[in-house]
């Protein structure tokens, strides 16, 4: 039988678990096996709807759901309910064993383009919600199958097609990309699927554009432009107008970058005409935030008109972030004109809309924006305590542009909090600040703390035991369960209740939370 000189020689914990395995799949039907197989192919867990785009049984009776619930009721799936949706999660070594069946079973390509095509599916949403009101919806999705959509791209990359579904999956992820903190990742995948896919077509053009623009807020500028006239000869060529408003925003981008924010605002404003004339909705509100932008750094008059466009703008299309952005545009309008009442209200009306999507780095701007203001009200050790929230989470961040943007202005107010309260009193604030968890920095930047945290608070080395802490940090650097395993020699099976039990600990439900969970506390 093949492999079964493997198995005989395989360490005998290893034979138990592999014979134990097999018992397991040889209880279930012939259809509970093939689903076993199929669901194989998901990363990170699945949701029901997810799983019938996958599935596909030879017998026209069996439902998904009927085999998904045998297969709960044979602990080969483990169901567990969360605040969006029920997610059914298959342990490692089950996987594994699915995995080798699947291959050998001669149908593996068809269960797994199935399962790229779901996530494309998923991916391409985003060019439509990021800018409506299902954009936190989509954001939350996107998140939480992110370790699917990497596995579709791989998919496609790794020769079965010519990678064009790889384009429009990474195309499509790119405000995912942006504003969930993964810019760099990105930028790899769209440089990976623009090399794999050459071919002249309107897709290639968008993924030109995607990739240009990522690499400006990388400020890998020189890959940014060389990518920018690539994008606008194809689109020019296909006639792609969409593209080309796209590419009029990115020019837009290089100008600020060179030093010329009056060019930089007259480009922004041409994007934003030109997309409205071709549709392009999402673009023209992104082209209005960038021209606020320009126009209040250089003190332009038409901030204000701006700002309030903006607002109006997103109010009418019901967008979550980019309503917040806008929120934010108009706190910034008002500080600069010295009513800092209204600033502070709008300001923290645009930080409870930004925490709707974790891992936002709009949440540091809104800190930012908010310590201006306290400052101006003559709060400096808010003031520092704000900036130094915002440095924590910056720190963090590879969107170099967008925090240059308001370095601009905010460099100049952080010098006057520190000539204000004195080296000592304003480094003391801003390490406060630095220090708090992101949910209390938010409690203290809406007012409902004091910026202080309780000492009672339990710490990382009181929370977790040595070995947790040390599965922790591997969870937080992406290793899977085998991975941790064979890092610090035990077995699959002992590392994942590790998780379970870190899992349990800290009250979360997903890897990525404990990889969040490292990075602020420093574990």
């Amino acid at each position: 039988m093949p492999g079964s000189t493997g198995l005989r020689t395989a360490p005998q914990r290893q034979q138990t678990l592999d014979a134990a395995i097999r018992w397991s799949y040889d209880l279930c039907t012939g259809d509970e096996q093939r689903a076993w197989e199929q669901l194989s192919v998901f990363a990170g867990g699945f949701d029901l709807d997810a799983a019938e785009g996958v599935c596909a049984f030879d017998d026209q009776a069996t439902t998904v759901v009927d085999a998904l619930a045998s297969l709960v009721d044979k602990s080969v799936l483990n169901l567990r309910y969360q605040a969006e949706t029920s997610r059914y999660f298959m342990l490692e070594p089950l996987r594994q064993f699915g995995a080798t069946r699947l291959a050998s079973a001669g149908d593996g390509h068809a269960v797994r383009a199935r399962h790229r095509d779901h996530y494309r599916r998923l991916a391409v949403q985003g060019h439509l919600a990021h800018w409506g009101p299902d954009d936190i919806a989509w954001f939350h999705a996107a998140a939480r199958e992110h370790a699917n959509l990497r596995a579709a791209l791989q998919y496609s990359l790794a020769g079965h097609d010519n990678g064009h579904d790889a384009l429009e999956i990474a195309t499509g992820l790119r405000q995912f990309w942006e504003h969930c903190g993964f810019l760099l990742e990105g930028y790899r995948w769209l440089c990976r699927a623009l090399d794999k896919d050459t071919a002249p077509s309107a897709t290639r053009a968008r993924a030109l554009s995607a990739c240009a623009f990522l690499a400006l807020l990388l400020s890998e500028n020189a890959a940014g432009v060389r990518l920018m006239a690539e994008c606008a000869e194809l689109a020019d060529q296909l006639e792609v107008r969409d593209v080309l408003a796209e590419t009029t925003l990115h020019s837009s981008l290089l100008a600020f970058v060179e030093s010329d924010p009056a060019r930089a605002l007259t480009l922004a404003e041409d994007a934003e005409t030109q997309s409205l004339a071709c549709g392009h909705h999402g673009l023209a509100v992104e082209s209005v935030a960038f021209a606020f932008m320009c126009a209040f750094i250089t003190e332009d008059p038409s901030a204000g008109a701006i700002a309030d466009r903006f607002l109006a703008r997103t109010t009418e299309q019901g967008s979550h972030l980019l309503h917040g952005l806008a929120l934010w545009s108009i706190g910034l309008s008002a500080w600069r004109a010295g009513d800092y009442q209204t600033a502070i209200a709008r300001i923290r009306e645009s930080i409870e809309l930004f925490t709707l999507l974790d891992r936002s780095v709009l949440v540091a701007s809104g800190f930012v924006a908010l310590g201006w203001a306290a400052a101006a009200n003559g709060d400096h050790d808010t003031a520092a305590r704000l900036m130094g929230a915002a440095h924590a989470i910056r720190r963090r961040s590879t969107m170099r542009l967008a925090h240059s943007m308001t370095g601009v202005v905010g460099d100049d107010v952080q010098r006057r909090v520190r000539d204000a309260l004195g080296e000592r009193a304003f480094t003391d604030a801003f390490d406060a600040g630095a220090a708090l968890p992101l949910a209390q920095a938010v409690d203290f930047a809406l007012g409902r703390s004091t910026g202080t945290a309780p000492p009672s608070l339990p710490q990382p080395r009181d929370v977790l035991t040595r070995r947790e802490r040390n599965v922790a940090r591997l969870v937080g650097a992406g290793y899977s369960n085998k991975r941790i395993a064979a890092e610090l020699v035990i077995s699959i099976r002992t590392a994942e209740t590790h998780v379970e039990h870190i899992l349990t600990k800290l009250g979360f439900h997903s890897r990525a939370q404990i990889a969040t969970w490292v990075s602020e506390n420093d574990v």
